[in-house]
């Protein structure tokens, strides 16, 4: 047993010296230069030169005697006795600065404020660090300020390689939004009592709240908005041009013919709906289509054809 032992305990101390006497490459390619840090034959050809394709992270690449024996002959160097030479991808472990420093320039807010919850704590590729907002979990309105966010990105090593990388990240962004200063019903267009803006500081969300009053004012909800909630352009729908009781310019087209009154909408729709109308004097209702605000359209042409 003891000389059982003693023999593993050989075996793993010649496995760890054979792994700490491996070059160490960086890209996705053995160079000249590489291989001529333990074979100094090569270091006669272009030291830029590729060779080999390198290991992928974490897997050792050994070239045996015989397969350097053969790449030097395809490189016209003397046939000589070369040992096998073994090759490990650079890696390195990631750093919380470093992280930070991708994810802000992903982000592309300067005054966000980045806290680190966890992330990949073993050895990576040695690259470039890539972050893409769409990598990133956003979370839905009412979510809290210390939601934690889960951020996939890419580590580039090489000219074509990549190794995925993640991290969990909580996010604080100022941001000024629109909010109700009361509770909003239904029925009726946003006046500027109903509308207040708020600074805040919060994560990334899908849908960002409304910023200015200006983008709110006159639109109408699509539902009931609580007091203080943030308001967001999907609760929203622009008001019909034509409103149930307004007095609209009718205008009657029949070919080149042109001819104005006014009328009163009986029901209400936006540029290009169909709408009914009025006529204040003779009592008589028909269609039209709305052109814009207090203006319809009556095609007689059309209307005959049909």
């Amino acid at each position: 047993m003891r000389r059982l032992a003693a023999l593993a305990a050989a075996a793993a101390l010649a496995w760890a010296a054979r792994a700490d006497a491996c070059v160490v490459v960086e890209g996705d390619r053995i160079l000249a230069a590489d291989l001529a840090r333990e074979a100094p034959l090569f270091a006669a050809l272009d030291p830029g030169l590729p060779l080999a394709m390198s290991p992928a992270p974490g897997v050792r690449r050994v070239m045996n005697s015989t397969e350097l024996r053969q790449l030097a002959r395809r490189h016209n160097l003397p046939e000589v006795s070369v040992e096998p030479v073994c090759f490990l991808q650079a890696v390195e472990t990631l750093s919380d600065a470093r992280l930070i420093e991708a994810l802000r320039n992903a982000l592309d807010a300067p005054k966000a404020v980045i806290e680190i919850v966890d992330f990949p704590r073993f050895a990576l590729p040695r690259g470039r660090l890539e972050f893409r907002l769409s990598g990133l979990t956003a979370v839905g309105a009412g979510a809290p300020a210390d939601a934690p966010l889960l951020w996939r990105g890419a580590i580039r090593y090489g000219q074509r390689r990549s190794a995925p990388i993640w991290a969990r990240v909580r996010i604080r962004i100022p941001r000024r939004q629109v909010v109700a200063a009361r509770d909003i019903g239904l029925g009726r267009p946003l006046a500027v009592d109903d509308l207040a803006l708020q600074e805040v500081e919060g994560p990334p969300l899908a849908e960002a709240p409304l910023e200015a009053l200006d983008e709110a004012l006159g639109a109408l909800p699509r539902r009931r908005i609580r007091t203080g909630e943030p308001v967001f352009a999907s609760m929203l729908r622009a008001p019909n041009d034509v409103q149930v009781g307004d007095l609209v310019r009718v205008e009657v087209r029949n070919g080149g013919a042109r001819l104005y009154f006014e009328g009163r909408a009986e029901t209400g729709g936006r540029r290009g709906a169909p709408v009914y109308v009025r006529n204040p004097l003779s009592g008589r209702r028909f269609p039209a289509t709305v052109l814009g605000k207090g203006n319809v359209a009556v095609h007689l042409e059309t209307r005959r054809n049909q």
